[in-house]
């Protein structure tokens, strides 16, 4: 019982990181709740990450940065998530879209964003109930971008 409660509320430390594939990370606040998707072609690594699924399944806090993937050939406003610099998956289109202010400055400043997140699931119960990883990102409201000063603020606090 004692390993499953750790288990279930377990948080991993997650180093600072200072730079990510040659861009600066730039920390941002959260406020909404984003799922990601594409999960599925990423189990392998979200498992290496949150460990064997279990019968309980995991909710394990997580570091996530955002990356823009301009020339990304399905969609140039794509937005790319990685966890321990493993890929996770992308922002849905439609958040894409929302988020596109962010996308923006942060290819104009060759950065990415660092948030909270959480991998979520990741169960496996008798008579073959199977739950995928899935994560969930902790991110400030899509209006909150337009600014261009706003990445600059005072939110380089450290890690989340």
């Amino acid at each position: 019982m004692l390993k499953w409660l750790r288990r279930k509320t377990a948080s991993r430390a997650v180093p600072s990181y200072p730079t990510f594939d040659g861009r600066r990370i730039i920390p941002v606040p959260g406020g909404r709740r984003v799922h990601i998707v594409g999960e599925s072609r990423h189990q392998r690594e979200l498992e290496e990450i949150a460990g064997p699924k279990t019968e309980e399944g995991v909710r394990l806090k997580v570091t996530a940065l955002i990356v823009p993937e301009p020339d990304n050939p399905s969609d140039p406003r794509a937005l790319a998530v990685y966890v321990e610099h493993k890929h996770a998956g992308y922002f849905s289109r439609e958040d894409a879209i929302a988020y596109h202010a962010l996308s923006q400055q942060l290819e104009a400043k060759s950065a990415a964003a660092r948030c909270r997140g959480e991998i979520r699931g990741g169960w496996r119960r008798p008579r073959g109930d199977e739950g995928a990883f899935g994560v969930v990102l902790d991110l400030a409201p899509p209006a909150r971008f337009n600014d261009p000063e706003y990445l600059e603020g005072a939110h380089d606090a450290g890690p989340p």
